[in-house]
């Protein structure tokens, strides 16, 4: 991303950075100080481009806004539901993860899969049916409140 915005500045270009984090960039946050705006998602990246004079705004995930609806295309009533994790986190998260995603008690949600294209807006109102959420994943976090349903977390990227 980094490296993209670097190359459009150099060729004259406005910058955006939408619905991001941003942490540890070691001599990369130099290059955050030349684009034109910054929209940082949760108050951890806020705090370091505030320490690095890096101007920004704090806006709420962008995925509060999306259209979701409120018909429900699979019932998990009683169930848990176990969502996937940052594939850099195989080795901890998914580890922790995967014995959940095999239980047969749990239905296994993976967020970032071409099997939710279809229906994707109906995810808060299909959750809202399900007794519990386990995600390794930031924006299960999201939906989970959406949905208001009690939620646990896992590292993610």
């Amino acid at each position: 991303m980094l490296i993209v915005a670097k190359i459009a500045k150099r060729e004259g270009k406005k910058v955006y950075l939408v619905n991001t984090s941003a942490y540890h960039l070691g001599e990369s946050a130099e290059l955050l100080k030349s684009i034109d705006r910054i929209n940082i998602r949760e108050m951890r990246s806020s705090k370091y481009l505030k320490s690095k004079n890096i101007d920004h705004d704090v806006i709420l995930d962008s995925l509060l806004g999306a259209n979701f609806n409120n018909i429900i295309t699979h019932d998990y009533q009683g169930r848990v539901i176990v969502m996937d994790w940052h594939p850099n986190r195989d080795r901890d998260v998914g580890k922790s993860l995967l014995p959940l995603v095999s239980d047969d008690s749990m239905d296994f949600l993976p967020l970032n899969h071409y099997a939710h294209l279809e229906d994707w807006r109906s995810t808060v109102a299909n959750l809202r049916t399900a007794d519990l959420v386990v995600t390794g994943r930031y924006h299960g976090v999201y939906l989970a409140g959406l949905a208001g349903v009690p939620f646990v977390t896992l590292p993610s990227n």
